[in-house]
């Protein structure tokens, strides 16, 4: 993937969001420190306090204030990425399925939007317009049609 370092870092961050979410849906269940996994667990607790402050982040980066709010958004966040990735994942697999899930996996970016439409269905903190809208061009952009998740 070619182009500006700003967007490549963006696309970094929100596929790491979404990875260690995926990730974690597994993960959490091998947890074998109680107190890690209640941290954790504690922490998921937040998870719409989080994805308003990742919506904040990517609606400023619209905006054009530059990726940098991004990264302090996840500087910020307990267990960096994995914690609103998990929470995202959670909320997709509950309304959409395992299956709906599974296939967000090659695409970051369908995950944030798949996120927001599960958010919807379960009353959750969806993202905003602006958000989505900085979402679907850099996947335009930095998605060919072959590396679109099927659906």
């Amino acid at each position: 993937m070619g182009g500006d370092p700003g967007e490549r870092l963006l696309t970094l961050l929100i596929t790491s969001i979404q990875q260690e979410g995926i990730a974690d849906q597994v993960a959490r269940l091998l947890m074998r420190e109680q107190e890690l996994r209640e941290m954790f667990e504690k922490h998921v607790e937040r998870g719409d306090e989080y994805v308003r402050g990742l919506d904040r982040s990517l609606s400023r980066v619209y905006e054009g204030h530059g990726v940098d709010v991004l990264v302090e958004f996840m500087r910020g966040v307990p267990f960096g990425g994995h914690v609103v990735g998990y929470y995202m994942a959670k909320a997709i697999a509950e309304a959409l399925g395992q299956e709906e899930l599974a296939l967000t996996a090659r695409n970051p970016f369908r995950f944030l939007k798949e996120y927001s439409e599960a958010a919807e269905a379960l009353r959750l903190t969806p993202l905003s317009e602006t958000s989505l809208k900085l979402l679907e061009a850099y996947e335009v952009k930095h998605f060919k049609p072959s590396q679109h998740s099927p659906g």
